[in-house]
């Protein structure tokens, strides 16, 4: 009698404990929104007028559409929207004016704000695949508030979610097909057609995302001998993969393009920016991964009809159990060397101005990759291969500083926990061990392809592997949550809950700056003064330091009318009586270069100069100034430690260089 009466009360006390964490991560999944929405379309780049303008000409007419420009879904999902959103703006409201909390009309606003809506609608897609992943046969309220939670606190993937630009949904679309995949693979769920689709998706969105369409098509060619028993078999199941994904992708292209409808020649014109990624790609990798599919689809039936023979029935699970924990050896070293040496390896010769020349030192056999994206990476080593190793390693060194501590703590316990949960559950590893598998795999692929590719990375571009990490920690983290005690599952959820709450807040508002306590403070700050060095690694800014400066003036600078000379963009949020005025040093490049320019700028009233991490790096002029100035700048953008932009009083300027 006794036990029939505690179960009822054992139960009513679990189903407490989780409703206490569902309303836990619930409250910091409310406030991670909010701060998407803070102090929007206020800090500037270039690449968001650029994409309003595109914006634009699309709602002024449909045909004037490039197709190698990208945005073509954010024309569909965001631009009439936001026309709708803005006339309604316009009404009550004049540029600049103050709407809510830090939030003022720009002619931004409007466009940043219905993509902020856009990007948590596929946010809370990107949750649930990966609980349907977890779970593929029921549904978990808590499991998928502690996936959205983790995932939408991923600093650099709020910041590109903030940014008018075709970032965000791209990369939303690709690690939904690659999820798809995954899910396809592992569950036999959706098919090709619904990864497909979303890889087009990605593409119309944004290019460079052919990428993981070709990966996703490498990746289901190399597994398929794996798991169909023939030759003959494996071949007609790749072909009929293939030709199904090809035709929807294309199918997708057409039927979201309406220019196409008109011109079909068109459709060449989506690829014609593709091989430009590819150029430090030599030809033998293709013959390798061609080689490697040959002898996937020739030795693995040969060894299959060999296999029950040879091998013990316990080797599937000896292999899981070994390459998961290899796993954890390699993530904790890779951890350690993060934390242990943080220099910088990477230079950059084609900034104009610093110590290098390319020619001197491919004179020397010293290796430099091919431009891609206005920048060359070395790492002065005589060996293409070397070269290639240290930048796999710095891409991973800069994700272990840009992803928050408990998510890092996530992704290193994921392969020890799913050992853990395997021992004693079985039925784990049969289940989860291929889904997670691949989730681990794709991103560790595209490092790889990466660093092949010499490409002049920083973790904006890093965000799709980011995310995919994360997602990884999560995956196992659920795991190991549903096979503790339910109040032991419970305090943890509250932990996460209260320590991303305190993430959603860090490195507020732009999040594309913020690093984790394991980046040495001291040694960032002084990249800005290193213009020999690819410093974009770690993020030195884009043009959100202007924001804070420009906070700054209007709150300490009583004197109306006030002039600053900015060194990138204006913050797109102007106070009255501030005026901005453009202080190009581009193509100065000595001495006598940064005098005249000061003296084209004092004739302008100019009152004060930023001068900006990003610009410091790549012009002579602006990092004179810093050498000599740094000490006396009346206010520096500095946010958890960093050093991003420094206001000088233009007096104190003049002073320092005397014409």
């Amino acid at each position: 009698m006794s036990s029939a009466i505690s179960t009822p009360a054992k139960q009513s006390s679990r189903g407490a404990f989780q409703i206490f964490a569902a309303v836990g991560l619930a409250a910091a999944i409310l406030l991670s929104i909010a701060t998407y929405f803070s102090a929007l379309s206020q800090y500037p780049t270039a690449d968001q007028i650029t994409t309003m303008k595109r914006l634009g000409a699309f709602l002024s007419d449909v045909k004037s559409i490039q197709l190698s420009d990208g945005s073509l879904i954010s024309q569909l999902l965001i631009a009439f929207p936001a026309q709708r959103l803005d006339q309604a703006l316009a009404h009550s409201y004049q540029l600049n004016d103050l709407i809510a909390w830090d939030i003022h009309y720009t002619p931004l606003l409007p466009f940043a704000t219905i993509q902020v809506i856009v990007a948590l609608a596929f946010l809370t897609y990107l949750a649930a695949l990966v609980v349907r992943l977890w779970s593929p046969c029921g549904w978990r309220l808590n499991a998928f508030l502690l996936a959205l939670l983790v995932i939408m606190n991923f600093p650099m993937l709020k910041g590109i979610a903030k940014v008018l630009k075709y970032d965000i949904l791209s990369t939303l679309f690709a690690v939904i097909a690659i999820l798809h995949y995954v899910g396809y693979r592992a569950f036999g769920r959706n098919g090709p057609v619904i990864v497909a689709a979303f890889c087009a998706l990605a593409y119309l969105e944004k290019d460079t995302t052919l990428a993981i369409t070709l990966l996703i098509c490498w990746v289901e060619l190399l597994l398929t001998p794996f798991v169909v028993p023939t030759l003959g078999t494996a071949v007609a199941s790749a072909v009929r993969f293939l030709c199904t994904f090809a035709l929807t992708f294309l199918i997708a292209l057409v039927l979201l393009v309406p220019k196409i409808w008109l011109s079909p020649k068109a459709l060449l014109s989506a690829f014609a920016s593709a091989p430009l990624y590819f150029v430090n790609i030599k030809p033998s990798l293709a013959v390798f991964l061609a080689g490697l599919l040959a002898l996937a689809y020739l030795g693995l039936p040969a060894a299959r009809r060999r296999w029950p023979a040879r091998v013990p029935a316990s080797a599937p699970a000896l292999a899981v159990t070994v390459l998961f924990a290899a796993v954890s050896v390699l993530v904790f070293a890779f951890g350690a060397s993060a934390i242990l040496f943080q220099s910088n390896v990477l230079f950059d010769p084609t900034i104009a101005g610093n110590d290098i020349d390319i020619d001197a030192l491919r004179a020397q056999s010293i290796y430099v990759a091919r431009p891609i994206a206005y920048s060359a990476i070395t790492t002065m080593d005589h060996s293409a291969v070397l070269q290639h190793l240290k930048v796999f390693w710095s891409m991973v060194r800069a994700i272990f500083y840009t992803l928050p501590e408990i998510t890092l703590l996530m992704i290193a316990g994921a392969a020890p926990l799913f050992v853990l949960v395997a021992r004693k559950d079985p039925s784990v590893a049969k289940r989860h061990a291929l889904p997670l598998f691949l989730v681990l795999l794709f991103p560790v692929a595209m490092l790889a392809a990466y660093a092949l590719a010499d490409l002049p990375f920083e973790p904006k571009y890093l965000v799709v592997v980011s995310l995919l990490l994360t997602i990884f920690g999560v995956y196992s983290t659920l795991l190991w949550l549903d096979h503790i005690a339910v109040p032991a599952a419970a305090a943890v959820q509250l932990a996460v809950a209260l320590l991303m709450a305190l993430t959603a807040v860090s490195a507020a508002p732009s999040y594309l700056r913020y690093k984790n306590l394991l980046r040495d403070r001291p040694l960032e700050n002084a990249a800005a003064l290193d213009m020999n060095r690819y410093i974009w690694w770690t993020w030195p800014g884009w043009g959100e330091t202007a924001y804070p400066i420009g906070q700054y003036i209007e709150k300490n600078v009583a004197a109306r009318p006030v002039t600053i000379a900015f060194d990138y963009w204006a913050p797109f949020y102007q106070a009255p009586g501030l005026n901005w005025v453009s202080a190009d040093f581009a193509k100065c490049q000595s001495m006598d270069d940064l005098k005249n320019r000061l003296q084209e700028m004092k004739a302008q009233s100019v009152d004060f100069q930023i001068i900006s991490k990003n610009m410091s790096n790549r012009q002579w002029c602006l990092n004179a100034i810093l050498k000599k100035m740094k000490d006396r700048a009346v206010f520096v953008d500095r946010q958890q430690g960093f050093e991003y932009g420094w206001l000088f009083r233009f007096s104190d300027v003049l002073e320092a260089f005397p014409r």
